[in-house]
C-alpha cells in the first residue's frame, strides 16, 4: 500500500524512509542500514519517486473558487437531444460543455434572480 509521501507502509522494517526496500543478507549489524540491497529496491525508489510526483500534482482542474477551494460540483440529467446540441457547439467553438452551462447558468441567473 502507498502512503502520501510515496514510501510503503505495512511492509516492517526492510523499507527505508526514501521507499527502497532494503533486502537483508546475513547477520544483523545492529543498526537499520542494510548488509546488501536488492536490485528490486532500486525500481521501488524510481516508482516511489513516479507516484510521489503524481501525487503533488493537484488532480483535475484548477479551482472556479479561488485559490485552494474545492468549486462545488453540480451534476444534472439531459435529454440525449440536448447533450448532442451541447457537445456539438462546445465542438464549434473549441469550449468545454461545462463552460457554456456556467456561462448560460450566469446569464440566467442574472435575469431572473437579480
Amino acid at each position: 500500500m502507498a502512503g502520501a509521501r510515496g514510501g510503503i507502509r505495512g511492509a516492517g522494517a526492510g523499507v527505508r524512509a526514501g521507499g527502497s526496500a532494503a533486502v537483508r543478507h546475513g547477520p544483523s549489524r545492529g543498526d537499520d542500514r542494510p548488509t546488501r540491497t536488492s536490485h528490486v529496491g532500486n525500481h521501488l525508489s524510481c516508482a516511489d519517486e513516479v507516484a510521489a510526483d503524481v501525487l503533488l500534482r493537484t488532480p483535475g482542474r484548477p479551482s472556479l473558487s479561488g485559490a485552494g477551494e474545492t468549486s462545488p460540483s453540480l451534476t444534472i440529467r439531459l435529454p440525449a437531444a440536448s447533450r448532442a446540441r451541447l457537445d456539438a457547439l462546445a465542438a464549434r467553438d473549441e469550449r468545454r460543455a461545462s463552460e457554456i452551462v456556467r456561462d448560460a447558468l450566469d446569464e440566467y441567473l442574472a435575469r431572473h434572480a437579480g
